[in-house]
């Protein structure tokens, strides 16, 4: 069985696969809207359509019932606009100011923003757990523009201003609150950690211990797509989004950023840690789609997909 689903995986996810090239003209403008002045990013920060067409041409094909973007932005917005049947998405990021940016983008697309969380260290929240306002702020302010423009005058240029979270130790005397029979002054000091998040002029403090919920509560999905993470810390992240995947059936997970040359550690590149996790230790087994997947930079990444326990 999951010999003959690999076929059929790399005989559409395929530069010559006409349902491909029309789903990457499609992301080719989805692209450009993520990527122009006002949206979400620019364009050196997104993974390429090439890409971006594989994930929406798999998913079409395959109908996974859970799907997990662990590392958001243009991956969610492609996934959640694009996918010819109705499925449950979930988008996470560690970076508030991109989640909120794409949150805000989405909305007003008219695209689904449920399930957007905000990874701080190894707890999540639910965007949908604050106000609205807050995520849609935007504060500008005028600054200098240190170049010209094309007739040689200075300008002041426009700039959207925003914050990533900010953490406040709380440091208090709890003796009021005990027994006088507390044997240590030592056990009447308490230090809790509040994040504060601001974009421009509006503040929200969050105790970290309200809200908040674990990785392991999202349950299980059946395709991952995982971004996330500098080079030196992709493994560790990588082996927590693959404990979210389902292996009792069939079901993939898609690693970014294969291309890079950086040696890690004992001479081995990302790809070759990859691999070793994924193929030698976890046996699954790599699809050939890399003629569709890597794009004009020559970057690129690999579907990893695993038969499951069912099977």
């Amino acid at each position: 069985m999951i010999k003959k689903i690999i076929e059929k995986i790399e005989s559409k996810v395929n530069i010559e696969n006409d349902q491909y090239q029309e789903n990457l003209k499609i992301v080719k403008k989805d692209f450009i809207e993520y990527c122009m002045p006002g949206s979400v990013n620019n364009w050196t920060h997104p993974e390429l359509p090439p890409a971006q067409a594989s994930f929406v041409t798999l998913c079409n094909l395959i109908k996974f019932k859970r799907i997990l973007d662990f590392g958001s932005g243009l991956s969610s917005y492609c996934l959640r606009k694009n996918l010819n049947y109705k499925t449950d998405i979930t988008s996470i990021d560690n970076s508030f100011v991109w989640l909120s940016r794409l949150f805000d983008f989405c909305e007003k697309n008219n695209i689904n923003t449920k399930n957007f969380f905000w990874l701080y260290d190894h707890k999540i929240l639910n965007l949908e757990k604050l106000p609205l306002e807050f995520l849609k702020s935007k504060e500008k302010t005028s600054i200098k523009n240190p170049g010209n423009d094309y007739e040689g005058k200075e300008k002041e240029l426009i700039s959207e201003i925003c914050f990533e979270p900010e953490i406040y130790w709380v440091f208090t005397d709890t003796s009021p609150l005990n027994s006088p029979n507390v044997p240590s002054s030592l056990d009447n000091n308490a230090t809790k950690s509040l994040i504060n998040l601001k974009k421009g002029s509006k503040n929200i403090l969050l105790n970290t211990g309200n809200n908040f919920e674990t990785l392991n509560s999202l349950g299980k999905f059946d395709f991952i797509h995982f971004d996330y993470g500098g080079m030196r810390t992709r493994e560790s992240y990588l082996k927590a989004a693959f404990d979210m995947l389902d292996r009792t059936n069939f079901s993939i997970i898609y690693v970014d950023d294969l291309h890079r040359d950086t040696i890690i550690y004992d001479n081995k590149k990302f790809i070759d840690i990859v691999d070793d996790f994924l193929i030698n230790e976890k046996k699954g087994i790599k699809i050939n789609c890399q003629n569709a997947l890597t794009d004009s930079t020559g970057g690129f990444g690999a579907f990893y997909i695993f038969e499951g326990d069912n099977n």
